[in-house]
């Protein structure tokens, strides 16, 4: 009778023990997988004062690397930035008419 028990003592530490190496097995990789994703991840701290412009570069940020802009966003900036070239070049040509 001692030693059925002995023997069902045994398996059942290897059950333990087997249970045991699976979930560290299981840990190893979440760990591997974690440290992975961390390589990949890059932080950037903005500082400045307020009403400095440091939401508006992390919202373009996203924007260009993440999900970028779509069709209707692209039309309705276009005019924005031809109209605001056009105006610099006329700064810049006004400026050279004064000197």
């Amino acid at each position: 009778m001692g030693a059925c028990i002995a023997t069902e003592e045994v398996d059942t530490d290897r059950a333990a023990l087997h249970a045991e190496k699976k979930l560290n097995k299981h840990i190893d990789k979440e760990m591997a997988h974690s440290e992975k994703e961390a390589e990949r991840t890059h932080k950037l701290l903005l500082l400045g004062a307020g009403e400095s412009g440091k939401s508006t570069i992390f919202k373009q940020l996203v924007r260009i690397h993440d999900k970028g802009f779509d069709e209707r966003a692209r039309r309705t900036y276009t005019a924005s930035i031809y109209k605001n070239i056009f105006d610099s070049m006329l700064a810049l040509l006004g400026a050279c008419d004064t000197h």
